[in-house]
């Protein structure tokens, strides 16, 4: 009896050890974020601690964060935007990279410049970062969205439908581009060139920003340790997962990671705190092209969406 009071009185001293539920992560087919699965493919982010939801398209990537599918994704910041509409409870907590040219407006031989979309029709995926990189375009041209009919396409549809001349033109992200290029389209526009910034970042819902705030330190780390094998693009452990999924080549995908400005942990400190400047202020433009903001909520919306506590954190 005596041994049993002692060994039930120890239990309550000793370590238990703890059960992890996984974070469940949704992921695009943007190249940039690839850094992800490469440290998946290597370990360093282990199948016991996340979850992956692979999508190839921006619409289903917000549809998981709506049905609550996933905890986190990577998406472009426009795509975070539109979530609005459903009044998504979220928090963008980093900054994984710029499209510096790996998105564009492109188009059939029939269609040399911008000025030529006039009354044509144009593809373009309206849940993910081409309307305002459309609308750009077509500013620069003098022409306006009410100038050309949008077609509504999903990014994995716009191969086909942009050889078969379904449409004169598309909106589209890597790794569609080198596909429709390789097919004999053009660039009109892309991303080098846009006043507002085309970023990729990693939204969380908001619970979980601190249920699962270990898990989003990890996946952090990661992504910066991976970085810079990303950018190399050379044969290595995981690169041949990272190809099959994008279905390129290596020298494919190296010409697009040129394209691509990831971006430090500093670099997200600035773009995450920096008063009505930085992603504050890119959203506010994003949310007048979209009409979605309103005066109050609109004003309101860097405090509400934005947090740099855990990049702070990884600084330290």
């Amino acid at each position: 009896m005596l041994l049993g009071i002692v060994l039930l009185a120890l239990a309550q001293w000793l370590p238990r050890s703890v059960q992890h539920t996984p974070l469940r992560v949704g992921i695009g087919m943007w190249a940039g974020s690839e850094s992800l699965l490469l440290a998946r493919e290597r370990g360093l982010l282990p199948n016991s601690r996340f979850q992956w939801v692979e999508v190839t398209w921006p619409s289903a990537l917000s549809s998981t964060l709506d049905t609550g599918v996933v905890d986190a994704a990577v998406m472009s910041l426009e795509s975070v935007v539109t979530l609005l509409e459903n009044d998504e409870d979220l928090r963008v907590v980093a900054v994984l990279d710029e499209s510096k040219g790996a998105d564009a407006v492109l188009a059939r031989g029939d269609v040399p410049t911008l000025s030529d979309l006039k009354g044509r029709r144009v593809g373009v995926d309206l849940r993910g970062p081409g309307q305002h990189l459309l609308s750009e375009g077509l500013s620069s041209s003098n022409l306006k969205m009410e100038d050309i009919e949008a077609v509504s396409i999903l990014q994995p549809e716009m191969v086909d439908v942009l050889a078969r001349g379904d449409v004169s033109a598309v909106v589209a992200a890597e790794p569609w581009m080198t596909k429709m290029i390789a097919g004999g389209a053009h660039v009109l526009k892309d991303s080098a060139s846009v006043k507002t910034p085309i970023y990729r970042v990693l939204v969380v819902k908001t619970p979980f920003l601190e249920e699962q705030r270990e898990a989003l330190k990890e996946l952090l780390r990661a992504h910066f340790a991976m970085m810079p094998v990303l950018r190399k693009s050379e044969a290595c452990p995981g690169m041949e997962a990272v190809l099959r999924r994008q279905e390129l080549k290596l020298e494919e995908l190296s010409a697009i990671m040129a394209r691509v400005h990831h971006l430090s942990l500093e670099e997200n400190l600035t773009l995450l705190k920096t008063p009505g400047k930085g992603l504050a202020a890119t959203i506010s433009e994003l949310m007048k092209l979209s009409r979605i903001g309103r005066t109050r909520r609109e004003a309101a919306l860097p405090d509400l969406w934005l947090d740099s506590s855990i990049v702070e954190e990884l600084l330290r």
